[in-house]
């Protein structure tokens, strides 16, 4: 399921992922669930959402298999399960994390709104305490797009 996630982010979002470590320390803490989904006994999909006990789930990573069966959304089932898990464990928030700016067209809005719920933070708050190093991580993130091709 892990390679699943790297090539997603390597090829579509194209955006650094952190290392498979990262995520296995997390749960190892107990502070991240994973959920997996299968069909035939073959994984298609998964999420990994760190969690509060009993308040929020957040929808950290998700994705599914793309065109993997016309009757069978891998990625939406990722997130199903992270539904059915909030309340089944009465968890009241799910967090989608990130809905980008309203004034500007966006998929992922697009996308997350499908599950319904309100939007309730409409972007996210950015100070930037070193110019400097800011811009340098904003034009990395543009070579590793352009690389990642």
């Amino acid at each position: 399921m892990f390679t699943a996630f790297l090539e997603l982010y390597k090829k579509r979002v194209k955006l650094p992922i952190p290392s498979l470590n990262y995520f296995l320390g997390l749960f190892k803490n107990d502070i991240i669930k994973v959920f997996v989904v299968k069909h035939n006994g073959k994984i298609i999909g998964g999420s990994f959402c760190p969690y509060l006990q009993k308040k929020a789930i957040y929808t950290y990573y998700y994705c599914g298999l793309r065109d993997y069966h016309k009757k069978i959304f891998p990625t939406n089932l990722a997130v199903f399960a992270v539904m059915e898990y909030a309340m089944e464990n009465n968890i009241a928030m799910i967090d989608f994390m990130g809905a980008g700016r309203t004034d500007q067209k966006y998929g992922v809005r697009d996308y997350k709104s499908q599950f319904g719920g309100e939007l309730v933070e409409h972007g996210r708050f950015n100070k930037v305490l070193n110019p400097f190093l800011n811009n340098i991580g904003k034009l990395g993130l543009k070579i590793m797009a352009k690389y990642l091709k």
